[in-house]
C-alpha cells in the first residue's frame, strides 16, 4: 500500500533540511549555486568556495578557491552591528575576518568579481553594491576634486549591484543621485546565474557568517562606458542596501564596508574610504597585485629658506617607510622614516619659488602600503613671506612722493603701477626708508631731501617688501596708492555661498554704465585671469575654475583713468554635509525630540524641518 505524507510533515522536512545546511554543514559549502555561472564562481565545480571539498579549515581567505583580494579599510575596519536599516548580524550587516577584511574583489581578464562577508543570510531581496570611481577625482575640494561632485554622490561614475532575486545591475551615476540603469539586470545578468552564496569560516556574532559572491563581465562595462575596461585604474567602495535598488540616491543604504558607520555621515565616510584606495586596474588584480591601502601623506618642515641644502619632515608610517622627495616634481632623493621623522641632506642649494613635495611608501612584507598622494603638503622655498604692508604711505603733498619707512636692513622694496614694476631698491640702513619720487629716482630720508618735482607723481601705485635676510619671499601688495586721480566705485559680491566648484561669480556696481569699469577677480591677494566689464549696475565673471576651500576672494573695479577700488572679501566655502536623522519620525502625535548624527564639528547649527501631507516643510 502507498501512503501520502501529510503536507505539514513535508514542510517540516524541508525546513529542517535548510537549517541543517546553513547551520551544521562545512564552512565553504555553496548553498546557493550560480547555475550557468558556476563555471566562473566555482571553477572546479565541487560545490565549495574553498580550494577543495574539505572546506575552510583555518583561514577562509588563504584557502579560497578564487584568490580574492580585500578592499582597503579605515582603522580597525568593519565592526558588526554598525548598520543603519536592517537587523544586526543579519543579511545586510557586513562583518570582518580575523585580518579585519570584509569586501573582496578579483579579476580574470574577462570578468570582475566581488565577495561580501555577511553576518547572516536570507532569501529576501536586498542590494550588495559596489561604487566605482573611474577618473581618480573625488570630493569637493583639493587638487583631485571631482567637478561633477554633488551631495549624495561626491564622485562615483559607475555602480555595480547584486540585487538578490533579480540580477546584477549596472548603473551610470556620474554627477547624479538618480542612477540610470545600463541594460537590464534581470535579463542581462540574472540572479540565478550571476550570484552564489556559501558558508564562511568566521562566526562573528556567535553563528556562521556567509559569503555572497557575484560578477560582471568587463565587456558589459566597456559596452556601456566606452574607455573603461580591465586596464583602467579604478577605486571601489562596497556597501549593502536594504532594498534591491541602486545605492546612490537611496536612503536605504544599510552598511558601508571597511569602516564604522557611526563615525559620520555617508558622503564623508565614502571620502575616507576612497582616500585610502590606490587606483588599480583589473589587469593588475588578475596578475596578483594586492590592493594595499594608500599611505598617509608625509609632512614637510617649513619654512625652507633660499639656499637650503636639506629638507626634513614627519611621517605617521612605521620605521623603515621610504620617503621620496621632489623639487618642482623632479625626484632629488630618498629618506627613511625613523621615529616619526625623516631627513634628506646633500641637495643642491634651493632657489626662491621652488616647490618641495614628498611621498611615502611602505614596502615592508606584511605591512605594505601604496604610495601616498603626492600633493598633500607642498612647501615653497622662501614661502615664509614678509608681512604685507597694510597702509598706503603717501606723503609729501608738494611733490607727492611715496615713502616706505621702518625697513629692516637688507629688505627689498618694489614699486609697481599698472604698467608693472617701476623701481626696486635695497635698504642698507637700520631702520631706513625709501621714497619713490615723481622723476623715478630713489631718495632716502624725508621730503626735504631731493627737492621738489617739476612734474608731480600721479597715477595708481602699490608696493611690496621682501626680507631677503631671513630668506622670506616677496610680500603681498600694499593697498592701492592713488595720486592725483579719483577712485573707482566700490564693487560688491552678491554670489553666496562661493564653493570650490563655483564657476560664476556676480555682483553689483551702482551707477556705472556698461563697459566703463573693468573687474578682476583676486584670489589670495593675487590677480587672476578671470575678468569682465560692467553691464549696467552689475557684473558677472564666468568660466572660473580651480577654487579651493579657504581661499580669500575679492573683486577689483577699475574705471578708465581712476584708481581701482576693492570689494569686501569673501571666502571659498565647503557645503555642509547633510545630517542624518536616526529614526523615521512619521506620526500623528506630537514629537518632542529628534536626534541624529552629523560630520560637521561641534557647535554647528542643525535646522530641523517637518512636513505635512497638505503643506511644505517648516522649521520646528
Amino acid at each position: 500500500m502507498r501512503y501520502k505524507l501529510p503536507v505539514l510533515y513535508i514542510a517540516f522536512l524541508v525546513f529542517t533540511f535548510n537549517a541543517r545546511i546553513l547551520c551544521g554543514q562545512t564552512p565553504g559549502l555553496i548553498y546557493k549555486p550560480a547555475g550557468a555561472g558556476a563555471v566562473i564562481l566555482d571553477p572546479n565545480g565541487d560545490g565549495y568556495t574553498s580550494s577543495d571539498a574539505g572546506g575552510f579549515i583555518s583561514d577562509d581567505e588563504l584557502e579560497s578557491e578564487i584568490a580574492y583580494t580585500p578592499l582597503p579599510i579605515i582603522g580597525t575596519g568593519e565592526p558588526d552591528s554598525d548598520l543603519g536599516p536592517g537587523p544586526n548580524c543579519g543579511f545586510t550587516d557586513l562583518v570582518r575576518s580575523p585580518d579585519d577584511e570584509t569586501i573582496f574583489t578579483y579579476a580574470d581578464g574577462n570578468n570582475l568579481y566581488f565577495r561580501f562577508r555577511l553576518g547572516g543570510t536570507a532569501n529576501n531581496s536586498k542590494g550588495y553594491s559596489i561604487l566605482i570611481d573611474t577618473d581618480n577625482l573625488f570630493g569637493f575640494t583639493g587638487a583631485y576634486a571631482d567637478p561633477n561632485a554633488i551631495p549624495g554622490n561626491p564622485g562615483f561614475e559607475i555602480e555595480v549591484i547584486l540585487m538578490t532575486n533579480f540580477g546584477v545591475g549596472l548603473f551610470d551615476v556620474d554627477g547624479t543621485v538618480s542612477p540610470i540603469e545600463q541594460g537590464n539586470a534581470v535579463s542581462d545578468r540574472p540572479y540565478e546565474d550571476f550570484c552564489q552564496k556559501s558558508i564562511a569560516l568566521t562566526t562573528i556574532c556567535g553563528d556562521p557568517d556567509y559569503f555572497y559572491d557575484f560578477y560582471i563581465p568587463w565587456a558589459d562595462i566597456t559596452a556601456n562606458f566606452p574607455g573603461i575596461d580591465s586596464s583602467t585604474p579604478l577605486r571601489m567602495i562596497g556597501q549593502t542596501v536594504i532594498n534591491p535598488h541602486a545605492g546612490i540616491g537611496n536612503n536605504g543604504i544599510s552598511d558601508l564596508g571597511g569602516i564604522d558607520d557611526n563615525l559620520g555621515i555617508t558622503d564623508n565616510l565614502w571620502g575616507q574610504l576612497i582616500d585610502v584606495f590606490p587606483p588599480i586596474s583589473g589587469d593588475d588584480i588578475a596578475s596578483g597585485q594586492g590592493i594595499h591601502p594608500r599611505a598617509a601623506c608625509p609632512g614637510i618642515s617649513a619654512p625652507i629658506l633660499v639656499g637650503a641644502t636639506s629638507v626634513s619632515g614627519s611621517s605617521s608610517e612605521i620605521d623603515g617607510a621610504l620617503v621620496n622627495v621632489y623639487v618642482d616634481n623632479l625626484s632629488v632623493g630618498q629618506a627613511i622614516v625613523n621615529g616619526g621623522t625623516w631627513s634628506l641632506t646633500g641637495l643642491s642649494p634651493l632657489s626662491d619659488g621652488q616647490y618641495i613635495t614628498a611621498t611615502v611608501l611602505v614596502d615592508i612584507i606584511g605591512q605594505e602600503k601604496s604610495v601616498s598622494y603626492d600633493d598633500c603638503n607642498p612647501v615653497e622655498v622662501g614661502s615664509d613671506c614678509t608681512t604685507a604692508p597694510t597702509a598706503a604711505n603717501l606723503l609729501c603733498a608738494s611733490d607727492r612722493r611715496i615713502v616706505v619707512s621702518g625697513l629692516i636692513s637688507g629688505a627689498t622694496v618694489r614699486f609697481y603701477n599698472q604698467s608693472g614694476l617701476v623701481g626696486t631698491a635695497l635698504e642698507s640702513g637700520n631702520p631706513g626708508s625709501y621714497a619713490y619720487s615723481c622723476n623715478g629716482n630713489w631718495n632716502t630720508g624725508n621730503c626735504s631731501q631731493g627737492g621738489g618735482c617739476p612734474t608731480p607723481l600721479s597715477g595708481t601705485y602699490w608696493y611690496t617688501i621682501e626680507n631677503t635676510v631671513l630668506g622670506e619671499c616677496e610680500s603681498d601688495p600694499s593697498p592701492f596708492i592713488c595720486i592725483g586721480v579719483g577712485s573707482s566705485e566700490v564693487p560688491s559680491i552678491t554670489t553666496t555661498p562661493i564653493l570650490s566648484n563655483t564657476t560664476v561669480i556676480s555682483g553689483s556696481l551702482t551707477g556705472i554704465p556698461s563697459g566703463v569699469s573693468t573687474l578682476t577677480l583676486y584670489i589670495d591677494g593675487e590677480a587672476s585671469i578671470f575678468t569682465t566689464t560692467t553691464t549696467s549696475n552689475s557684473w558677472t565673471i564666468t568660466g572660473i575654475s580651480g577654487l579651493q576651500h579657504g581661499q580669500q576672494l575679492y573683486v577689483s573695479a577699475a574705471e578708465n583713468g581712476e584708481c581701482p577700488s576693492e570689494s569686501a572679501t569673501s571666502a571659498v566655502q565647503v557645503q555642509s554635509f547633510a545630517p542624518i536623522i536616526n529614526e523615521e519620525y512619521c506620526s500623528d502625535s506630537n514629537i518632542s525630540q529628534v536626534s541624529g548624527i552629523s560630520a560637521e564639528p561641534a557647535g554647528s547649527q542643525v535646522s530641523v524641518y517637518s512636513r505635512t501631507v497638505s503643506g511644505g516643510a517648516k522649521t520646528l
